[in-house]
């Protein structure tokens, strides 16, 4: 005989459950932040630098920080993103639950660096490993995360379909390996590697499986 997930009760909310709205608020105030300030490391050229050489050439140089920029900006666009389907799902918070989001959120701050890191030294397989680190610590955290919310339905809606979990996770850890497919690309081409950087946002912005899941589901 199956046994019915865990409802979340009144008694639970007085044993030390926590409103989500707070959370939530810090959250997207950080990723704002973390997404303006990446573009405070692209500083336009000045009238004195046409003396040694044109307006053209100039941007031409800037490049690959605009490169690194429109990397990581769409880089955060997928966190948020990530970020704000979980909280879609979760309903209630704790302690653990808390901390783990500011971990969380201590890797989406660290982000702006190592994007100067690959704006500057975009050539060399270290920054590109810091970057790549960078994105796979916030994406272990998101998984953590989820897993921790839907572990027995503990922080998530008790109807919540068990396929929506797992397909959740599966997309999670896909983005894991692909960072790792790109770290391990570096050794053999930085370019290529910053190319692939380049194209993983389009996997996320199409649709995925849990996607056509809810599709089917309405």
């Amino acid at each position: 005989m199956s046994i019915p997930p865990r409802t979340y009760s009144a008694m639970d909310e007085r044993r030390g459950s926590l409103s989500t709205r707070r959370i939530e608020s810090l959250s997207d105030s950080i990723f704002a932040v973390a997404m303006t300030v990446l573009i405070l490391d692209i500083h336009s050229p000045l009238r004195a630098d046409l003396a040694h050489a044109s307006l053209s050439s100039l941007l031409f140089h800037l490049s690959p920080k605009v490169l690194s920029y429109i990397i990581s900006f769409m880089v955060l666009g997928i966190g948020w993103s990530g970020h704000h389907h979980l909280f879609h799902h979760v309903k209630r918070s704790n302690r653990y639950f808390l901390w783990m989001n500011i971990v969380y959120l201590m890797g989406i701050v660290f982000i702006p660096f190592s994007t100067s890191l690959l704006g500057e030294f975009g050539d060399q397989e270290t920054a590109i490993l810091v970057f790549g680190l960078n994105l796979n610590f916030t994406a272990v955290m998101l998984y953590l995360m989820w897993s921790y919310a839907a572990s027995n339905h503990r922080l998530i809606d008790s109807n919540l379909e068990l396929t929506v979990v797992r397909l959740a996770k599966q997309r999670i850890l896909s983005g894991i390996l692909l960072y790792f497919i790109i770290m391990g690309v570096s050794f053999f081409s930085t370019k290529l590697s910053l190319l692939l950087y380049l194209v993983i946002p389009i996997f996320y912005i199409l649709p995925g499986k849990v996607d056509r899941h809810f599709a089917h589901s309405d």
